[in-house]
């Protein structure tokens, strides 16, 4: 074969296949997960937010303008039982690729303003979107001014998933 020489469609496939077995042995391409354990992801349906560009500053979480009585519905996706394994990183050539997400049981959505706290609901996530829907009405005894929703369960790692502004 000259140099420069063309190459048929069969030598070219050889050539990826070889690139390719070689760059799994040597540990340079790596699987893609089939899953991900992204944490959840909390909406406040219905209620105004503030300015997009307004976010509370210490959580850099959106502000959600509510009042005390008010009817809330909040949906949560990608909650996760935490213990369950979920690992999007793998292991090298025996690991059998990332542990599927598993829907977190027993959560609760709980409302903090200063030393107060109020359960507002307890649910299990359901479905591949491993979702939670919560109909809520805020206590009459919510002062006013700021408050967080908290995700919070057995297997759940509590945090801050929205600001709420009490008005």
């Amino acid at each position: 074969m000259e140099t420069g020489a063309r190459r048929g469609p069969r030598s070219v496939v050889r050539l990826l296949a070889v690139l390719l077995l070689t760059g799994a042995a040597l540990g340079l391409v790596a699987p893609t997960a089939g899953a991900s354990c992204a944490g959840p992801r909390l909406s406040v349906v219905g209620a105004p937010t503030s300015d997009p560009s307004l976010v509370a500053a210490d959580t850099e979480l959106p502000v959600v303008r509510v009042r005390e009585g008010q009817a809330l519905r909040v949906e949560v996706s990608n909650v996760n039982d935490a213990a369950a394994g979920c690992d999007d990183v793998g292991g090298g050539c025996d690991d059998p690729g990332p542990a599927a997400p598993v829907p977190a049981r027993g959560v609760s959505l709980v409302l903090e303003q200063g030393d107060r706290r109020w359960t507002l609901g307890t649910a299990d996530a359901t479905g591949p979107e491993r979702a939670v829907r919560y109909d809520v009405v805020l206590p009459g005894a919510v002062a006013r001014g700021e408050a967080d929703l908290v995700l919070a369960g057995p297997v759940l790692g509590a945090g801050v998933q929205a600001r709420l502004v009490v008005a």
